[in-house]
């Protein structure tokens, strides 16, 4: 009886392993997508700003690649605070802190007031991109730290122009 069993065992192990390792291949190419998407968008935003688009098109093309990169429910460039409220700051290395107290955003994701992230242009900070994401929406210091690079190049436009 057990003969009749150990060749169904065996295709059921196997099936099992190639069905992991084609799930892994499929994540794998998923990832591998998202990441040129990601890098498409760092490129597209420099190249208005190579271009000379006027900052306030290149500002508002940032908020929608940051919403579209961190899946954001809003996201508005402000030159100075719309209220009171102090709010994280993600970093240039994709960590958030709140005052000296670190946010895990892997865990948590941003908090529901939101986050900003600073522009900054030659050594002068011109204002800052808020973002309200999701509640509870998962977000890695890596996605964070490519954000930050899209808001680097806003902060290269208003440079070029002397805007904000």
């Amino acid at each position: 009886m057990l003969d009749l069993f150990a060749p169904l065992l065996g295709i059921a192990v196997v099936g099992t392993i190639l069905g992991g390792l084609a799930l892994r291949g499929r994540r794998a190419r998923a990832l591998l997508t998202q990441e040129r998407q990601d890098l498409a968008a760092i490129q597209g935003l420099g190249a208005l700003v190579a271009a000379g688009e006027a900052p306030d098109y290149v500002l508002l093309a940032a908020a929608s690649e940051l919403a579209h990169l961190l899946g954001l429910v809003d996201c508005r460039f402000e030159t100075a605070a719309s209220n009171d409220k102090i709010l994280p700051v993600i970093g240039r290395d994709g960590h958030v802190k709140w005052g000296p107290t670190p946010w895990e955003t892997a865990r948590w994701g941003l908090p529901s007031d939101g986050a900003v992230i600073p522009v900054w242009s030659h050594g002068v900070r011109r204002g800052r991109f808020v973002l309200t994401a999701p509640v509870g929406l998962p977000m890695s210091t890596h996605q964070l730290a490519k954000a930050v690079a899209l808001v680097d190049q806003a902060g290269a436009s208003l440079a070029a122009t002397g805007a904000a």
